[in-house]
């Protein structure tokens, strides 16, 4: 069972799903398609740090956010 969470936890499907309600959540909207490049960071800050906080602290400290 362990290894059955880890390998969910570790797809890529995860880490979309992550990051989408990210911006749900910070945002209060789904992304949009010109954000593709912050979807992106989002993704890979979850992908290198394995730490949710660095992929919504991607989003956070973007240009723009909260203008």
């Amino acid at each position: 069972m362990r290894d059955l969470v880890a390998a969910l936890v570790d797809s890529t499907d995860h880490k979309f799903r992550t990051c989408r309600l990210g911006f749900l959540y910070l945002y209060g909207r789904p992304e949009a398609n010109c954000e593709s490049a912050l979807f992106d960071a989002c993704i890979d800050a979850y992908t290198t740090t394995g730490d949710v906080r660095a992929a919504l602290r991607s989003i956070v400290t973007a240009p723009g956010y909260c203008e």
